[in-house]
This record gives C-alpha cells, sequence and structure tokens, in this order.
C-alpha cells in the first residue's frame, strides 16, 4: 500500500473563455488536499502586463490557506481585463498553489470586441436649427460619464455603447 503523504491538486472545468477588453470575469476552480497531513499552501498568479487578478474564498481575497489532509475548496479567479487589451488574442493566466508539493492550472482568455449599439440624433434649438459645437454626454444609469460626443456642424452625434449598457 502507498500512502502519499503529500499531494496538493488545483482543477476547473474552465480552461479557455473568451471575454471582452474591459471585462471582469471569475473563474471558479478547486484546491485539493489529497495527501494525508495538513498543507500551509500559498496562491500566486502569472497574468499579462496590465491584467489584475485575485483569488477569492467567496468574497475574501486570499493569499495562503490551511488545507487539511481530504479537504476540497472552492475558490474563484477574478481577472480584470484592462479595457485597451488588444482584441482577437490569446492570453495565458496562471494559478500556481505551493505547499508540500506545487500545482499550477492554466487558462487561456481570448480578447474579442464588444458588440455595440449607436445612439444618434440631431440637436437644434426652437427653431429648428442645428446647434453645432455642443457636447452631448453619455452616462451609465448609476450616473457615471462614460463618454462625450461633440456635434458636427448640422447638429447631428453619434454614441457607440457596448450591447449591454444601460444610460
Amino acid at each position: 500500500t502507498t500512502v502519499m503523504s503529500k499531494a496538493l491538486t488545483l482543477s476547473t472545468s474552465t480552461l479557455s473563455l473568451v471575454s471582452s477588453a474591459g471585462r471582469q470575469i471569475t473563474i471558479v476552480f478547486t484546491a485539493r488536499n489529497a495527501g494525508s497531513v495538513t498543507d500551509a499552501v500559498e496562491f500566486s498568479v502569472s497574468n499579462p502586463n496590465g491584467w489584475a487578478t485575485r483569488i477569492l474564498d467567496q468574497a475574501y481575497e486570499i493569499k495562503k490557506l490551511s488545507i487539511t489532509s481530504g479537504q476540497i475548496m472552492t475558490l474563484q479567479l477574478e481577472v480584470t481585463i484592462p479595457s485597451d487589451a488588444p482584441v482577437n488574442q490569446e492570453y495565458t493566466v496562471s494559478v500556481t498553489a505551493s505547499g508540500l508539493t506545487d500545482a499550477t492550472l492554466n487558462f487561456t482568455i481570448l480578447t474579442r470586441s464588444e458588440p455595440t449599439a449607436s445612439v444618434s440624433g440631431k440637436l437644434v434649438d426652437n427653431f429648428d436649427n442645428p446647434i453645432q459645437d455642443a457636447t452631448v454626454n453619455a452616462y451609465l444609469s448609476d450616473g457615471s460619464l462614460i463618454q462625450t460626443e461633440t456635434t458636427s456642424t448640422n447638429g447631428r452625434f453619434s454614441i457607440a455603447l457596448p450591447i449591454d449598457t444601460t444610460i
């Protein structure tokens, strides 16, 4: 009979996904101690330059956990893709758990451009004359400004927004 005193594994059902620049995504994964002793496990993430990542246990960010023999911890990798990330490109994000043994889990994220919809119109005065060089602001439903456009010589403007934006 072979007894494994040290055995740490990471697993997930999501190994590759598609997202848009500027989005925050969450990937669920598990850390399992299949060994016979409690393991103090430290987590680290390797991510593309400019990307923000955190490992969460429920709503709390973690760096190190104690995982008892046989215990399985469900964790989340939170990834924030910068809004200026080039699209149609694959990126790799890796989670490494280091304890008595090490385990690494790699995720591939393909960035795509986000579908947009246009909001357009014409600004006129009380006499139906176009208003040139007026500022048109688009705000999210929470009141934060997301885009500004200036009307053309004929008073027209057009604002392209992500399809799921509420203004």
